[in-house]
């Protein structure tokens, strides 16, 4: 069951959240707050966050909390420690891409973003190829 449970947990995990809320964004703009998601890839509390980061344990706890708040993060089980129970968080997505929609009248149109997207990855495929070209012996 344990397995079954992770394995979906992982799946989930490696999704893309589209933001498209302005309180999540102002939320996700917070340069501590982009540390905490990037740390919490793996479960733990916001002690041993605290702990790897070398920031005081009331700071982190404040930020898990309103990343919580946020639906950034979701909650992934608890642990005894010593004499406590601690709440552990794990991030609820790998990457993050702001909805087009916020912008507004300011967005860019579809066939610009389409190419735009688009660029760098023919660029990546063309150094790929002559990569390989080189590589490969002349018959």
């Amino acid at each position: 069951m344990y397995s079954v449970l992770y394995t979906f947990w992982r799946m989930y995990a490696e999704a893309v959240d589209v933001i498209g809320d302005d309180s999540r964004v102002a939320a996700l703009l917070h340069p501590l707050r982009r540390r905490i998601l990037e740390a919490l890839r793996e479960p733990d509390s916001a002690a041993g966050l605290a702990r790897r980061l070398l920031l005081p344990r009331q700071k982190i706890n404040y930020h898990v909390r309103e990343l919580a708040r946020g639906h950034f993060l979701e909650r992934a089980g608890r642990r005894r420690r010593r004499n406590m129970i601690e709440q552990r968080y794990v991030a609820r997505a790998r990457g993050y891409v702001l909805s087009p929609e916020l912008l507004g009248v300011l967005q860019a149109p579809a066939a610009q973003l389409v190419r735009t997207l688009n660029e760098p990855a023919s660029a990546l495929a063309r150094i790929l190829q002559a990569k390989a070209e080189k590589e490969t012996p002349a018959a």
